[in-house]
């Protein structure tokens, strides 16, 4: 899939990612509010999804599942890996990635 198929064009090499860089500062005053409202759950909950984004998500689902197609499962897990991988909000979107990704390894 090229990026023109996208419909968006990309940005040029000093230009500004408006949505990206509001959501990372949406990300860091979320950080800094969050440390007023420590819990030990939180903490806990938190790991816990870091985990499942990182270990499930990006290795399970991105790489393994959807590059490699090193297992098969049904079609609702591959959707929840999939969602899952979603959750460490990586570039990786859809086929493309997936493309981008089995060029690397094939080289």
């Amino acid at each position: 899939m090229e990026l023109a198929a996208l419909n968006r064009k990309p940005a040029a090499e000093n230009e500004l990612n408006w949505v990206t860089a509001t959501f990372m500062a949406l990300f860091h005053v979320g950080a800094v509010v969050a440390l007023f409202f420590f819990t030990w759950k939180a903490l806990f909950v938190s790991m816990f999804l870091w985990w499942v984004s990182g270990s499930l998500g990006i290795g399970m689902g991105y790489h393994r599942l959807l590059t490699h197609r090193g297992y098969r499962t049904p079609k609702w897990v591959e959707y929840c890996l999939t969602v899952c991988a979603t959750l460490a909000l990586e570039q990786v979107v859809g086929a493309h990635g997936v493309d981008f990704d089995r060029e690397v390894h094939a080289s």
